[in-house]
């Protein structure tokens, strides 16, 4: 029998019915998102049927003394036309005719007269110099401070050939090397409003092929650039400190991201576009300098993405000071053979020489992932890296269906520090449910000391979930990718009180499986923990259709997060909430060590008199063992003896209870040292 492909599916397209707020009164479900972003892109001006209609005055390149030779420098002679062309006081257009021209840097600069700029129609090929020395600046055709323009290209060749291969790309990765030269963009657009770009081709620039920076209302659309997939630095389009951008209908394949979008950019909208090779659609790097302006009202849909890098991404750097990129929506999205199809990189350092200790500032929220879909290499389909200072927070997948091409690859686990996470998600995967829960859990404490606890309620499956859960989408498998980052170990001045556990004890014999809906209830007033749990059943009801069903299927996962013994300690407990149940199911207690203390935690870990003793007579001299942890083990095993002793029809005797769960407590308390 053929393998099974291992499938990363989050809620269909078609989702489950959620209760009205009315109904789930006082809760609500969590972080419900808000309104996608919603702007329109102005009316791109439309496009002369014909190449010189409607002017009167074309001002072609030939006739200021440009040639087409591939070796006369004609800079001087594009400058002499364009001069003409922007001080003419009709419509004008700036002419290249066919041919190939080699072109040095330039600059056409505005504003023209009666701030109307001309037509640019590229007809034939510029050429840039292979020689990096010819390049002052760090762009080579530039267009600035202009207004009302069109730029369209023409004869199905090539317009810009940015000969990168002649000397740049050996430079390998210059954001490695302060002795690299200028990245040179090969087209860029700096302080340029309403306008439209379309029907050009460009290639293999020496970095970013088009570049948009202070630029504001332009349509891209039909344009071509390709550069070899392993190019360095060769961005399609790359958009900072801009805004109302919108790229479509055009085919990027290049040796970076195919589209970046940079600080202070906002009302960006990238649709119907094919990408591929490269590093696919990024926001970001983001947070690398002070005073980033934030970025927001992104919107990515109805592209593919093929044999990328990574599909969809979002990158910060370790450091960065206090920003936040937020409102961004991809939707109808295909991957296909993508090695890293999702992925929120808050520790994005491609030079490795970042201070990884330093968390990032920049706070990502409101992302909302929808209907993604296609193929993926690695073991991880979703990765989310996010800043152990400001955790992402409401990030929503809903319809992601990923086929894992490599069906014996396991995924692999990292920190998560999400709040969150898409309403409702099945997953099946027992180490990556519980990475998911822990570290979403333990963002609440790093996020404010008022969250130190929280509950969460999840659904247990049957042997047969497709037959129970007929309303509720196919399941999701979740790998969530490891993260080499921070570790307190490496921190001079640890907080152990915000630090999230970087490892989760499973215990065998526990069922790890469960429908996952996340209620965030308000503090002030706080419900009881009875309107808690009905606000919960009824969400459920509405899920599975059944009240009956969903009592049946109710588990509460309490975690509390304290200090002690120079670690993070978090306990968490899981129980049924039917009335008719009572048990102690597990005890979850792992801690941050530091490395002198790690030979004595291992020792006390194996010595089960000790271990006892400090369960059952509290925190004895000698023991090795926090008088927090000890007391919060009493309290635990005291609930549960209560809950056990109160059980209907209990044939156990209570010493017998106690007995057992003190044994429990002592098989399932495992105390591990992190590797430095």
């Amino acid at each position: 029998m053929a393998a099974i492909p291992t499938c990363f599916i989050c809620e269909s397209p078609t989702e489950a019915p959620v209760p009205s707020d009315d109904e789930l009164a006082p809760a609500s479900v969590a972080y419900a998102p808000s309104p996608e972003p919603d702007f329109e892109i102005p009316d791109s001006p439309s496009p002369s049927p014909m190449p010189f209609e409607g002017a009167d005055g074309v001002f072609d390149v030939t006739e200021y003394g440009a040639v087409p030779d591939e070796a006369t420098e004609n800079s001087k002679a594009f400058l002499a036309a364009w001069d003409a062309a922007c001080d003419h006081t009709g419509n004008s257009i700036f002419y290249i005719p066919e041919g190939v021209f080699l072109v040095g840097p330039v600059s056409f600069s505005g504003p023209c007269l009666n701030n109307q700029s001309p037509d640019i129609k590229i007809f034939g090929t510029l050429m840039a110099p292979g020689s990096l020395d010819a390049f002052p600046e760090s762009n080579w055709i530039e267009f600035k401070n202009l207004a009302n323009f069109r730029l369209t290209g023409g004869n199905g060749k090539p317009n810009l050939d940015g000969q990168g291969a002649v000397g740049a790309w050996k430079q390998s990765s210059c954001t490695k090397a302060s002795r690299c030269r200028k990245l040179v963009t090969s087209l860029k657009f700096s302080g340029v409003s309403n306008g439209e770009i379309s029907d050009i081709t460009v290639i293999d620039s020496k970095a970013f092929h088009i570049g948009f920076h202070g630029s504001s209302n332009i349509v891209v659309q039909n344009i071509t650039i390709t550069a070899p997939g392993d190019s360095p630095n060769t961005d399609g389009i790359h958009v900072s400190h801009s805004t109302n951008i919108s790229i479509t209908s055009s085919k990027i394949g290049v040796g970076d991201d195919c589209v970046s979008i940079g600080p202070g950019s906002y009302n960006i909208s990238i649709s119907n576009i094919k990408c591929g090779p490269g590093h696919g659609i990024s926001v970001g790097s983001l947070g690398k300098y002070k005073n980033e302006e934030d970025v927001y009202g992104i919107s990515v849909r109805n592209c593919t993405i093929n044999g990328t890098q990574n599909g969809i991404r979002i990158k910060t750097w370790p450091g960065a000071p206090i920003s936040s990129a937020y409102d961004m929506t991809f939707r109808d999205i295909t991957m296909i053979n993508v090695s890293n199809p999702i992925i929120l990189d808050q520790e994005y350092c491609p030079g490795h020489s970042c201070k990884l200790s330093e968390p990032s500032l920049v706070k990502l929220r409101d992302i909302y992932l929808k209907n993604i879909q296609g193929t993926y290499n690695t073991p991880s389909a979703v990765t989310l890296l996010c800043s152990s200072s400001v955790p992402c927070e409401n990030i929503q997948l809903v319809g992601v269906n990923l086929t894992n091409m490599l069906p014996t690859s396991r995924p692999r686990e990292g920190r998560l520090n999400v709040k969150g996470v898409t309403a409702m998600a099945l997953l099946t995967s027992r180490r990556s449910l519980a990475s998911l829960i822990n570290r979403t859990l333990s963002s609440y404490s790093s996020s404010s000391s008022s969250l130190s606890s929280r509950s969460r309620f999840a659904l247990a499956l049957l042997d047969k979930p497709a037959q129970l859960l007929h309303h509720i989408p196919d399941p999701v498998k979740l790998p969530a990718r490891f993260g080499s980052g921070y570790t307190p170990l490496n921190d001079p001045s640890p907080n152990w009180s915000n630090r999230p556990p970087k490892e989760t004890i499973l215990l065998d014999g526990c069922d790890y499986e469960h429908w996952l809906i996340v209620l965030e209830f308000p503090k002030d007033p706080k419900p009881s923990e009875e309107e808690m749990i009905d606000a919960y059943v009824k969400t459920l009801t509405a899920v599975v259709g059944s009240e009956e069903e969903a009592k049946k299927r109710i588990y509460s996962v309490c975690t509390t997060t304290y200090t002690g013994f120079g670690a993070l300690i978090s306990e968490e407990l899981s129980h049924k909430i039917c009335p008719v149940f009572c048990g102690c199911c597990r005890i979850h207690i792992w801690m941050f060590l530091t490395k002198t203390m790690e030979g004595i935690c291992t020792r006390m870990a194996r010595s089960s008199t000790d271990l006892n003793i400090g369960l059952t007579r509290g925190n004895k001299p000698g023991t090795g063992l926090a008088p927090g942890m000890i007391g919060a083990v009493n309290q635990c095993l005291l609930r549960e003896e209560n809950r056990c002793k109160d059980k209907p029809g209990a044939k156990i005797r209570d010493n017998q209870c106690s007995n057992l769960l003190r044994t429990m407590a002592r098989i399932q308390l495992k105390v591990e040292g992190m590797p430095t």
